[in-house]
């Protein structure tokens, strides 16, 4: 499967960032980004998918430490994250089935700190025919409408925070480069995930993403749910205005994203990196 071609989304605007902050890309080419962020004191597992959890928080700073973002290409890297979510799921009483998946059409995100403990994970599944994405199962209607307006639909699934990096910026940058994955690279035009009730307030409020459909029970975590929904050429404009200002003027999660010049290099290196081509379609 090839590639489609899709003009490169501009993704950001200019906007100046606290040294703290700066991002510093190793020579590493299997790495994606890396920066640094204060780290605040530890507070209860923050699960940002179905599990309900509050909003992460900029708390009083402890510590300095600098965290990578890479792709879960390894069987270690995919267990790793699959302990985080396993961690935060089995704290909140929840079960869960088929959250993390391994299929051409699926990445997961991986985002750690020095000791190279994972504190961070998110998987990109990407619908394709054959290959359909998970929310299909609880909202076949809704995904059914998406794809007759001709949109092509990646979902979010098992996005994940350990408790004691409970920081905005690491959150905001690893749905970052989710976004910029099947948006930047393969030309996908809206993005789903589903969430508990109480958790969508924050994809509405920090994320700009809307309801789409009726509560009902998710079978594979055995609680109630909402799908949630965002174009991501609506991100794209958005963090076009807000992109790098820490909340300098806007309080949404996109003012956390990278810097522009940072943003164009992280696209240049996941273009680099796409040595998986069944990953397209």
């Amino acid at each position: 499967m090839t590639e489609p071609e899709s003009p490169r989304p501009q993704f950001f605007s200019p906007g100046s960032e606290e040294e703290l902050m700066k991002p510093r890309i190793p020579e590493d080419e299997e790495v994606i980004a890396t920066f640094l962020t204060g780290v605040p004191k530890t507070s209860p597992l923050v699960p940002m998918s179905l599990p309900e959890g509050g909003p992460p928080s900029e708390e009083k700073v402890t510590e300095r430490q600098q965290f990578w973002i890479r792709v879960a290409d390894t069987k270690e890297r995919r267990e790793q994250a699959g302990l985080l979510v396993d961690r935060m799921y089995a704290w909140r009483g929840y079960t869960h089935e088929n959250i993390l998946r391994e299929t051409p059409h699926t990445i997961t995100l991986v985002s750690y700190g020095r000791d190279g403990r994972v504190i961070g994970t998110v998987s990109i599944g990407m619908d394709a025919p054959g290959d359909p994405i998970i929310a299909e199962e609880g909202y076949p209607a809704e995904i059914a409408a998406l794809r007759s307006h001709g949109k092509r639909i990646a979902e979010f699934n098992g996005l994940a925070v350990d408790s004691e990096i409970r920081s905005k910026l690491v959150v905001a940058r690893l749905f970052h480069i989710a976004m910029l994955y099947p948006f930047g690279l393969y030309g996908y035009t809206d993005c789903v995930i589903e969430v508990t009730p109480s958790h969508a307030r924050f994809y509405e409020r920090m994320l700009e993403f809307d309801r789409l459909g009726n509560e009902r029970i998710c079978p594979r975590v055995n609680t109630t749910g909402v799908l949630m929904h965002k174009e991501f050429a609506a991100a794209a404009e958005k963090i076009s205005r807000v992109g790098g200002l820490l909340e300098k003027g806007d309080h949404t999660l996109y003012s956390y994203g990278f810097s522009p010049t940072d943003a164009e290099g992280i696209l240049g290196r996941l273009r680099r990196m796409q040595d998986h081509p069944e990953t397209t379609s």
